[in-house]
């Protein structure tokens, strides 16, 4: 397991590297304590599987720089670990491709837990986002909850062009030539769309392209 931390707190980075290096077989590739040493390392480094980021940045922001690390390699997980904990923040985690979100309050146990669920491509998000989620949706109704959570919103510009090329029973090779990207990124492209659908094949794809008026 190949992992790499982002943070510009030192007293974060050493906590969190060795709460990691507590796994079997894992490794530390290198740790980064800003956006602009993240994608530097990341086009001379070797590629990790998983980076563990902060979300606020001096030079910038952890969603610009998980949108910049999916679309050049999707198959990376990502793992936000902030403070922050309001509900928008979760929203655009999610619209960022990111695989999982804890609060920097959270137990080692759950960091370890966390990793483990993302590096078997899972989803994570802490107990204390969950609950938050849930304290939203208790709080709303079908018909006044955010617009932004509805599901089919919560896909990026990029898996929202793939989606559509699905519903219209594209192959992976036609979306891949039409895109000017790769068989393989559109295949985690589409892995991304069924997990955060929370659909299982074609047909369930198909049926929510008619309820938003695709198709």
């Amino acid at each position: 397991m190949k992992v790499c931390i982002v943070d510009d707190h030192p007293s974060m980075v050493s906590g969190v590297q060795n709460i990691v290096s507590s796994i079997p077989q894992s490794e530390i590739l290198w740790t980064a304590n800003s956006i602009k040493e993240t994608v530097s390392k990341l086009n001379g480094s070797d590629i990790p599987e998983i980076i563990i980021m902060d979300i606020s940045f001096p030079d910038g922001d952890g969603f610009y720089l998980a949108e910049i690390v999916k679309q050049k390699y999707p198959e990376i997980k990502i793992l936000f670990l902030s403070m922050h904990n309001q509900f928008d923040f979760v929203i655009k985690a999610v619209k960022s491709q990111a695989n999982g979100y804890l609060t920097k309050d959270c137990s080692d146990k759950e960091i370890l837990a966390a990793v483990d669920a993302v590096y078997n491509d899972n989803i994570y998000y802490s107990q204390k986002i969950l609950q938050l989620i849930n304290q939203v949706i208790a709080q709303s109704t079908l018909s006044t909850f955010i617009p932004e959570a509805s599901p089919y919103n919560l896909l990026s510009d990029r898996e929202k062009e793939v989606f559509e090329k699905l519903s219209h029973q594209l192959s992976i090779k036609e979306i891949a030539y039409d895109l000017k990207i790769s068989n393989k990124t559109v295949f985690a492209h589409r892995q991304n769309i069924y997990k955060k659908l929370a659909i299982h094949d074609q047909q369930d794809l198909d049926e929510i392209a008619v309820e938003i008026g695709i198709l």
